[in-house]
């Protein structure tokens, strides 16, 4: 899985106006989180990881799930074998 750790406010998501969808993931099991990621690979959908440490607490439901196991991530199309 080609996965990228991404630290800026962009993130990749800016190539030519492609279409780029936001998702935030929690992360319990590393098989089914391994599983979900090689699904992607397969699909030809590249994930770029973002730091959620400067995003605010926006909902009240950090009690039942920390914070620490939420995979923040933009995911977009390959559009060649060699993108990644």
């Amino acid at each position: 899985m080609h996965h990228h750790q991404s630290n800026d406010d962009n993130g990749d998501g800016d190539r030519n106006n492609e279409r780029v969808a936001i998702f935030a993931t929690t992360y319990r099991n590393k098989k089914t989180f391994t599983l979900f990621e090689n699904e992607l690979e397969k699909r030809n959908i590249v994930c770029v990881y973002h730091s959620i440490e400067s995003l605010p607490n926006i909902f009240p439901c950090y009690f039942n799930q920390p914070r620490m196991d939420i995979r923040f991530c933009t995911m977009r199309m390959k559009k060649s074998a060699n993108d990644v």
